[in-house]
């Protein structure tokens, strides 16, 4: 009698644990889904929450790791990135409630350098410099004169793309936006390089003016 109730006792332990376990794991996908989506919404909609800050022109990365948005007229560059997981629980050790982006926004002036890195090599550089006449830039009728900006050649088989920006601040002097990175899984190269390419030369005109 003894060994048949031990036996029942096993029984129902192991039926619990195929039935819960499952019940848990789902439960648990379903919080990180929605904590994730959540994460992905406030740094979406991190333009709009800067005092101030009215985008002209934006572009988020399709798994939502980095972000640039222009103001045209305060003259102001919003540069965002996400933390990696150890990253993002050093920060929460310091304050909870931080959240798992960095931004920094800066003036136009304070650009010094434009820079694409193709695998960390320079495809496309451009210092401080050149003319702008008119509203090209923000969709106006004037012209861009002077701009001098190389193209660079789009590559099929890239481990990263990234766009450099090189700022008057001897703390933080570069700053470094993902635009692709094989390791993290991106799937479109040449697309990433032609929108590294377009926010290169939009920089560039933008410090220019």
């Amino acid at each position: 009698m003894s060994e048949m109730f031990t036996g029942l006792l096993i029984f129902l332990a192991v039926a619990g644990i195929f039935i819960v376990l499952p019940i848990w794991l789902i439960v648990r996908v379903f919080k990180l889904r929605s904590k994730n989506k959540s994460l992905n919404k406030n740094f979406i909609s991190l333009p709009s929450t800067i005092q101030g800050f009215n985008p002209t022109k934006h572009f988020t990365h399709a798994y939502n790791q980095m972000l640039i948005a222009i103001d045209s007229d305060q003259q102001k560059v919003l540069l965002a990135k996400r933390l990696t997981s150890a990253e993002w629980k050093l920060v929460k050790k310091r304050n909870v409630h931080a959240p798992d982006y960095i931004f920094r926004l800066v003036d136009f002036k304070q650009i010094i350098r434009s820079e694409m890195l193709v695998d960390g090599n320079q495809v496309a550089s451009r210092s401080l410099g050149g003319a702008i006449i008119g509203g090209a830039l923000f969709g106006g009728v004037g012209a861009i004169v002077g701009s001098n900006v190389s193209s660079a050649t789009v590559k099929k088989n890239v481990e990263t793309v990234k766009l450099k920006l090189l700022l008057k601040d001897i703390n933080e002097p570069a700053y470094e936006l993902i635009f692709f990175d094989k390791k993290r899984l991106d799937l479109n190269p040449q697309a990433a390089q032609q929108e590294c390419q377009h926010w290169h030369d939009t920089i560039t005109v933008a410090v220019a003016g």
